[in-house]
């Protein structure tokens, strides 16, 4: 019996050895999810996948509700996956991001879902102390609601967007910094929509190292071939809390004014203000 009890003790130790292997054994390769070099983004873009969301007060609308009250809720991540290389001593890494943003009425009892975008991307990039650039290969899929859909009796546009864009982001100091972002779309639906994207914008962070409330400001200008090239723009204005830390919080305040970034309804003009929340894992 002890016989029996000790090889079956030694054979569990054995199990748990192969499925739940110790530090020494499971150490992952530097290359393989390099969590010190994070995916960069841009503050103010409303398209950047992350965990958070938004209440807003619609005072020019791009749907057919003729101005509301509106929720946006985003729910994304960018995962640094593979460290290629180095660049001039600087790493090369590619990453994996996705995300939906889902906007829905608030003024109503239905709570009535307006659109969904669904995103996903692989870019790769390579980061300096005060310049990143970033290549990024982009896919777009925009939904109406069904409630949207059965209230106005509207169709669909089906709208897609492939495309591959660069994006360069430089440091004028340690707390202020400009960019500039180029984007052409290989596959665009319905057919006949025009492929070219610009975006320039600016980014502002008080120079508070080890602060635990640091307040920031944004801006994003950006312009569409199929938009007739009208001016779109996104401020952004808040606080980070425990910047330090994980998991962290970003709460502000947001005026958006201009072609909307809803892919259905991209052709119309939206202005809101909005308060909301992101949450950095």
């Amino acid at each position: 019996m002890e016989t029996v009890t000790a090889k079956t003790l030694t054979l569990a130790q054995a199990v748990c050895l192969f499925v739940l292997p110790t530090n020494a054994t499971a150490q992952k390769p530097e290359w393989f999810l390099p969590s010190n070099h994070p995916v960069p983004t841009l503050t103010a873009d409303a398209r950047e996948p992350r965990i958070g969301g938004r209440m807003m007060v619609i005072t020019e609308d791009a749907t057919l509700y003729d101005g509301s009250i509106q929720a946006e809720a985003i729910l994304g991540h960018a995962q640094p996956l593979i460290r290629l290389g180095s660049i001039s001593g600087h790493a090369l890494v590619m990453a994996i991001q996705g995300g939906v943003f889902g906007r829905f009425r608030m003024d109503s009892i239905a709570r009535e879902l307006i659109t969904t975008d669904w995103m996903f991307a692989i870019p790769f990039y390579v980061a300096t102390n005060d310049l990143w650039i970033r290549l990024k290969y982009q896919h777009i899929s925009s939904h109406i609601g069904d409630e949207y859909v059965e209230v106005f009796q509207v169709s669909r546009l089906r709208a897609n967007r492939d495309a591959v864009s660069l994006a360069v982001h430089k440091k004028l100091n340690t707390d202020f910094a400009i960019y500039g972002v180029v984007d052409v779309a290989g596959f665009v639906e319905p057919n006949g929509r025009d492929r070219w994207v610009l975006q320039a914008g600016a980014e502002w962070t008080a120079p508070i190292p080890n602060g635990s409330l640091v307040p920031f400001a944004a801006t994003d200008f950006h312009w569409s071939q199929d938009s007739g090239w009208r001016t779109g723009l996104n401020i952004q204005a808040g606080v980070d809390l425990f910047p330090n830390e994980r998991p962290g919080l970003r709460l502000f305040l947001n005026l958006t004014t201009g072609p909307s970034v809803m892919g259905e309804f991209h052709q119309k003009d939206e202005t809101a203000v909005s308060l909301g929340g992101l949450i950095f894992p």
